[in-house]
């Protein structure tokens, strides 16, 4: 121990408390010391995760805005990719314009040398030849020299024409050509059907300049003329369509029937009730008007008394007409408002309907007077109104089976063009074949020969029923002679047993 330092034993005890004492509070005072230390570093921590979630909202809003940048900066691409494909059409513009320039300018310089040349030979060579002719017609009367300089030149000059000539008809037809994609795909579609022409389809049908080939022909009519779309009003009637359009006798017509009739057109994908009855019509050979049922070919018209009561009012026969002029004349109403910015479509329907009023009036007339005809030369009225009655009755049935064409529909929900141009080529073909049946008196037509050929077959007196008549004849011969003579012998003996006054009586008869 250092010296100065000797402490007493009481002292060294103080001494000692004291500083026990001290250690202990320096120990206390770091336990707290270490306590606030660690509170405020989870304190801290929980102020920096803090600062961590703002600056991962804000990270999250900008990749947000980031992203709308974007889909705006792809929306300017793709508008400038446009502009671009427009730049470069104009660009493939300007350069056909500039390409057109250039060839009219080659056109231009062909034009001046031939001009040239036509001047230099009609001013210069030509008289020049003219004036050395002796010199010159030995050369050219020698055989071997085979060439003629004025021919050459001539036949040069006629080249670069002849060229010029080419190169003006190659620039039409470049700016012939000169069209639209939409023209370009009628283009083709008009070469189909030309194919379709000469390879698939022979039926030709012409009306008023149009000529028809086949559907697709329909087609780009419809496309062409009409800018087809499915509320089409009409494609124009034919006589069975025309027929089946009218409304039949005792047929509801009240309000609901009408609008009943309306909703099922609708249903069908029609949007009007005329091309509904159009498409009716494909489906069956005789029209509503005539059909009915029974095996009589025309089974509403049986007898000739319902058909025509010959008094110029009653009957089918005028009850039809009558209603055929009222469907006509309203058909032709409607095409007038309709139809009024199509004016070749609305010819052309015109046309095929009112050939369809004039192909049912020939029907009608001939109904009557082969009737007539009929009763004259047989006197049977049965078999008198039989057998025109089945010649109508095989017309129909021939032009259904050109019609039918017009029955394949898909889809069945709407009408489109596909099935509109099938309808309009089966009325074109129902109206050319009428116009032939017509042209030959109906009877005079070779397709209805087997009709009034299978009657008259299965209406014809057989060799077994003539003889079978011929035997009944003769027994019925036989008995009336055997009556006459029975009365003769009784007569002669009355007379007998009668005397003189019944003699003369029987003289006297």
């Amino acid at each position: 121990m250092p010296d100065g330092l000797l402490l007493s034993g009481g002292d060294a005890k103080n001494v000692g408390r004291s500083l026990d004492s001290r250690a202990s509070s320096l120990g206390k005072d770091s336990e707290g010391t270490k306590k606030a230390g660690f509170s405020g570093g989870l304190i801290l921590i929980d102020e920096k995760m803090e600062a961590l979630e703002v600056l991962h909202s804000e990270m999250i809003l900008k990749m947000n805005s980031l992203d709308a940048k974007q889909v705006e900066m792809d929306a300017k691409l793709e508008a400038l990719d446009a502009r671009l494909e427009a730049l470069d059409a104009v660009t493939k513009l300007e350069a056909l314009d500039a390409r057109l320039e250039a060839l009219d300018a080659v056109t231009k310089d062909v034009k001046l040398d031939a001009e040239r040349l036509r001047a230099d030979r009609d001013e210069l060579i030509l008289p020049l030849l003219f004036k050395m002719g002796s010199e010159f017609n030995e050369f050219y009367e020698d055989p071997q020299n085979s060439l003629d300089p004025q021919n050459s030149l001539i036949d040069r000059v006629k080249y670069l024409e002849g060229r010029q000539t080419n190169r003006d008809e190659v620039d039409r037809n470049v700016l012939a050509n000169d069209v639209s994609k939409t023209h370009f795909d009628k283009f083709i579609s008009r070469i189909k059907s030309l194919e379709l022409k000469d390879h698939h389809q022979p039926e030709h049908v012409k009306c008023l300049g149009y000529d028809f080939y086949g559907i697709q022909d329909c087609k780009l009519f419809l496309q062409t003329k009409m800018a087809f779309d499915p509320s089409l009003p009409f494609i124009g009637h034919d006589m069975v369509s025309l027929l089946n359009a009218i409304p039949i006798e005792g047929k509801k017509s009240d309000v609901k029937s009408v609008l009943s009739r309306d909703r099922t057109a609708l249903r069908g994908g029609f949007h009007n009730l005329m091309m509904a009855n159009i498409y009716a019509s494909m489906q069956q050979a005789l029209p509503a008007p005539l059909a009915g049922r029974g095996i009589h070919p025309l089974p509403r018209i049986k007898t000739f008394e319902k058909w025509d009561m010959e008094d110029g009012e009653r009957g089918v026969r005028n009850e039809i007409c009558w209603r055929v002029n009222h469907e006509v004349d309203q058909v032709l109403e409607m095409m007038e408002t309709q139809l009024a910015s199509h004016p070749d479509a609305k010819l052309l329907f015109t046309e095929l309907t009112i050939s369809a009023k004039h192909h049912w009036l020939s029907v009608a007339a001939f109904l009557s007077n082969q009737r007539d005809l009929c009763m004259q030369q047989g006197e049977d009225a049965k078999e008198s109104w039989l057998f025109p009655c089945e010649v109508i009755r095989g017309l129909f049935r021939e032009l259904h089976s050109v019609r039918s064409v017009g029955s394949i529909r898909s889809p069945l929900k709407e009408l489109t063009i596909d099935h509109a141009a099938r309808m309009m080529w089966a009325i074109l073909r129902s109206y050319k074949l009428m116009n032939k049946f017509v042209a030959k008196h109906i009877l005079g037509h070779p397709k209805l020969s087997a009709y009034y050929t299978n009657h008259l077959f299965r209406h014809r007196l057989t060799k077994k029923s003539l003889e079978s008549l011929e035997k009944q004849v003769a027994e019925i011969q036989r008995e009336l002679s055997d009556w006459r003579t029975g009365r003769n012998k009784r007569a002669d003996t009355s007379d007998d047993e009668g005397g003189g006054i019944r003699s003369f009586r029987r003289g006297s008869y």
